[in-house]
């Protein structure tokens, strides 16, 4: 026998994965992120049935092979009786989390306010001396090259912009802050509340101080290379809204993360370090929209592994699937910065089934699809 709990969370897991929809779902243990859904990929319902009462008539091939494999091992009929249920169990679990989700959350940043000192509180005042100096130089020059591109960035594959974004000093100083956040959590006896539902180590760095860091970080660095780069974005609509957070993988904490994209117009991804490590690297499968999202990359040209190196950064966009391979020996920290626009949400779906969206690789070239995007903007 195995226990039914951890096996219903594995196969919310692999639902997430495939269809990429992991923030949405409550499944390893409470985070602000968390909330009931009513379509997934893969899992084909009956169209009564999505008004009335969910009943699974079909599971894609390919989420089979997600599955857990005490699931594989079932009937196709057990094996869509199981999924059904986990659906039905999860939607009466995220009614009742929404329910009490904000008194929740209001607890917890209580805790954080009544118990958390920072150690040094200048560390949270957005400052241009924690940028690296390349970076401060082209904040204000803003020279591009003949492509239109900042000359900060660098190309390393369609869509990926990699460059030096903090220095050596502000990586320490944030990755102690880190820490001492986690030692007054464990002091006080609050659990830290996960970034999100496939990370199971790390922290929301809004929660305890450095929001109003972030958004500038946000406005002053993102957006203004952003609009250079992923104009099918920016051309919409400011970026407005931004979600901030550490991840730490180490060989007794998270060794990998599953195939998802971020609930983000724009992600920058930032190693601080900490011990020197190997594997771990971050691998791009091509950018899709809802529609085609577990559509196959083409390696040729959409796959690429990139390692992370300490202080150096990647901006891309958040529909850019991606997953990250197993670390080998050590451990790193990474601070992710979800940017998010209120105005280009309102125009384009960022869930659900609609048309293909101009910004999506789907059987384009991925080096012509942001000027074609921008056009038909």
């Amino acid at each position: 026998m195995f226990n039914s709990v951890v096996l219903h969370r594995k196969v919310l897991q692999s639902l997430a994965r495939l269809s990429c929809i992991a923030d949405q779902l409550p499944v390893a243990r409470w985070n602000p992120a968390g909330c009931v859904y009513s379509r997934i990929p893969g899992v084909a319902m009956s169209a009564r049935a999505q008004i009335v009462e969910p009943q699974v008539v079909e599971l894609d091939p390919e989420l089979v092979l997600q599955l857990p494999e005490q699931v594989q091992a079932m009937s196709p009929e057990e094996q869509k009786a199981y999924v059904y249920r986990v659906i039905h169990h999860q939607r009466g679990a995220g009614q009742q989390h929404c329910t009490c989700h904000h008194d929740l959350r209001d607890r917890y940043l209580r805790a954080i306010e009544r118990n958390f000192r920072p150690i040094d509180p200048e560390l949270y005042k957005f400052d241009k001396k924690i940028l690296a100096p390349s970076l401060r130089d082209w904040l204000e020059n803003k020279t591009l090259d003949p492509d239109g591109v900042p000359t900060v960035l660098t190309k390393v594959r369609p869509g990926l912009y990699g460059f030096d974004c903090f220095t050596p000093e502000f990586c320490s100083a944030i990755i102690k802050e880190i820490r001492h956040f986690y030692d007054v959590c464990k002091q006080s006896g609050v659990p830290v509340s996960v970034p999100n539902s496939m990370n199971n180590y790390g922290a929301i760095l809004d929660d305890f101080g450095f929001r109003d860091l972030l958004d500038e970080m946000m406005r002053e660095v993102v957006q203004s290379l952003s609009r250079h780069v992923f104009r099918a974005v920016t051309d919409v609509a400011p970026l407005d809204q931004h979600h901030g957070f550490v991840v730490e993988y180490a060989m007794d904490k998270d060794r990998d993360l599953g195939f998802h994209v971020d609930d983000a117009e724009i992600t920058m991804n930032a190693c601080l370090g900490i011990q020197p490590f190997s594997g771990g690297e971050v691998q791009f499968l091509g950018v899709r929209c809802p529609q085609h999202v577990s559509t196959t990359a083409r390696d040729d040209i959409e796959s690429y592994t990139h390692t992370p190196i300490p202080g150096k950064a990647l901006l891309h966009m958040g529909k850019h699937r991606h997953l990250v391979k197993s670390l080998k020996s050590g451990n790193r920290l990474n601070l992710i910065l979800w940017c998010r626009s209120s105005g280009y949400r309102a125009r384009f779906p960022t869930r659900g089934h609609g048309p293909c969206q101009p910004y999506c690789w789907f059987e384009r070239d991925p080096e012509t699809t942001e000027k074609q995007a921008q056009l038909k903007n």
